[in-house]
């Protein structure tokens, strides 16, 4: 039989707490270990900000304690949305978040929304709160005359559509 060589530290460390205690006598020792850790939600960055071009953005969401952690987000504007809105995870779940210029009233110089990130950690409530900042610029276009085909008639109800770097800005 192999001696117990692994419980000494263990019986030394008992006999310091022992001899450290005051004149105050102990009931017992509790040497047990903690309960398993729960998940922690973590978002970056905290706020978003499109600025006059940007179409698409990252959120990332991380679980910096154990297990696994779930997670939900609502958009509260029709002009964003995410590649995800739920998952889990036990480290790091990547979302993509796109601003949808064609969805902004014509007019509008900056919108502003919000995602708000829920997880079962919290029991669903008190969400993390991302703000979500677009700016639209200005387009100013005047058109004069009239448009023809190539047979030199005019043309009646011509739409234009303004595209920047390949997003409809406008029709």
């Amino acid at each position: 039989m192999k001696p117990l060589t692994h419980i000494k530290p263990l019986i030394v460390l008992l006999v310091i707490l022992l001899a450290s205690c005051t004149t105050e006598s102990l009931d017992h020792v509790d040497l047990t270990a903690p309960g398993k850790a729960q998940p922690i939600i973590s978002v970056e960055p905290l706020s978003l900000d499109f600025g006059e071009y940007e179409t698409s953005l990252e959120i990332r969401i991380k679980n910096l304690g154990n297990g696994t952690l779930n997670w939900w987000i609502e958009e509260d504007e029709t002009w964003i949305a995410c590649s995800q809105n739920c998952g889990a995870t036990s480290i790091e779940d990547v979302v993509e978040v796109r601003a949808l210029r064609k969805e902004v009233t014509p007019g509008e110089t900056t919108c502003e929304g919000e995602l708000n990130i829920y997880s079962d950690v919290s029991g669903g409530e008190d969400p993390i709160e991302v703000p979500v900042k677009l700016c639209v610029p200005e387009l100013c276009m005047t058109v004069m005359g009239t448009a023809y085909d190539g047979t030199g008639a005019g043309i009646q109800g011509v739409v234009i559509n303004i595209y920047r770097d390949g997003v409809l800005m406008c029709t």
